[in-house]
């Protein structure tokens, strides 16, 4: 069984394979869920039904994570690894998940954030993305602007941690 952590919220969802096409999903506060999934046309697209309802959505893999946009919603799942709990989902350092254009800056230098605040908004696959803050802590750089393009993996925004030694 696969454990699964959805960045910016800190419970971890185990994910098992039922079947080849099935998996069941489930968290502290949830009860188990047996989840259909199966491909929609190619394109990274997925047809996903918990047999009540039916959801389309496109998943595209990038640096051992997951990026899920689903009902209008983006969600990053990481695997958890007990091992790599602290350096992988607690990184000071934001970079770019894919190419795009940065529409909003939320952040300033200087301002303190919290764990899964805001700081960006890019627009990438002609969906608006939100990248949020992996760690508590204060801005120290931000690297780009509104309108700038951006890569994958250039890095956006460091956060000197809070009480954490360095």
């Amino acid at each position: 069984m696969s454990e699964w952590v959805v960045e910016g919220d800190s419970r971890p969802w185990r994910c098992s394979k039922v079947s080849t096409s099935e998996v069941c999903i489930s968290s502290e506060d949830s009860d188990d869920r047996i989840y259909s999934i199966s491909e929609y046309s190619g394109n990274n697209k997925y047809l996903i039904s918990d047999g009540s309802q039916s959801n389309l959505a496109h998943v595209v893999q990038h640096d051992g994570k997951y990026w899920v946009h689903v009902n209008g919603r983006i969600h990053v799942l990481v695997e958890r690894d007990e091992k790599k709990a602290n350096s992988d989902l607690k990184s000071p350092l934001i970079t770019a998940p894919m190419p795009g254009k940065v529409l909003e800056v939320l952040v300033d230098l200087g301002e303190i954030v919290e764990s899964g605040q805001t700081l960006l908004v890019i627009e990438a696959m002609k969906m608006e993305h939100r990248i949020k803050a992996s760690i508590d802590g204060v801005i120290e750089t931000i690297e780009f602007g509104i309108g700038d393009q951006i890569e994958v993996g250039d890095f956006l925004v460091r956060i000197a941690p809070i009480g954490l030694d360095q």
